[in-house]
């Protein structure tokens, strides 16, 4: 790795790669949301506001289509939509968190883990297939790593990008939290 290694992050290997999250009492396993049978319900994950959200596929013998739309699926109006593919599997993407922007996560095609965080609780997502999408309020902090070679990870945002908008240094991100909650 040439950068430090993220919070909670551990490495393994020679060429050092992100290979999971942990906390002090416990180590994260991603919860799989598999493109067969993915999930059925809203599942909430442990840091507050997050949470996995089915959404329909319709399948015939022409093939299968997957769709969501506000506000039976999409907690937002997108406002602007993205896709990050051909990611090398040991790049990191993320490490930031919004202060006003909800992202929605869905994994078109192949697989990444996303570890996300609120300053205390942390959980881990393997998305993998459309079926399923993570939704992440403002001011969670995320991470995207461990992609499949054939990874495509659409992300819908409710606000058109904005640079000032982003928190991308973690002690900010600490401190800002430490004032939500003090």
């Amino acid at each position: 790795m040439t950068k430090d290694v993220p919070a909670h992050g551990v490495v393994r290997g020679e060429a050092a790669h992100l290979a999971g999250y942990t906390t002090p009492s416990r180590t994260h396993r991603p919860i799989a949301v598999r493109e067969t049978g993915g999930i059925s319900e809203t599942v909430d994950l442990a840091v507050p506001g997050t949470r996995l959200i089915p959404v329909p596929t319709i399948s015939d013998l022409r093939g299968d289509l997957t769709f969501a739309q506000h506000p039976d699926h999409l907690p937002f109006s997108p406002e602007r939509v993205f896709l990050v593919y051909d990611v090398p599997s040991r790049k990191i993407h993320g490490e930031h968190a919004h202060q006003t922007l909800e992202q929605f996560l869905v994994c078109v095609s192949g697989s990444v883990q996303v570890a996300v965080e609120n300053g205390q609780d942390t959980d881990c997502v393997l998305l993998e297939g459309p079926g399923t999408g993570l939704y992440l309020p403002p001011m969670i902090w995320s991470t995207q790593y461990a992609y499949s070679s054939d990874a495509m990870l659409l992300v819908l945002a409710s606000e058109v990008y904005d640079e000032t908008e982003y928190i991308r240094d973690y002690d900010v991100y600490l401190d800002l939290m430490r004032k939500r909650v003090g």
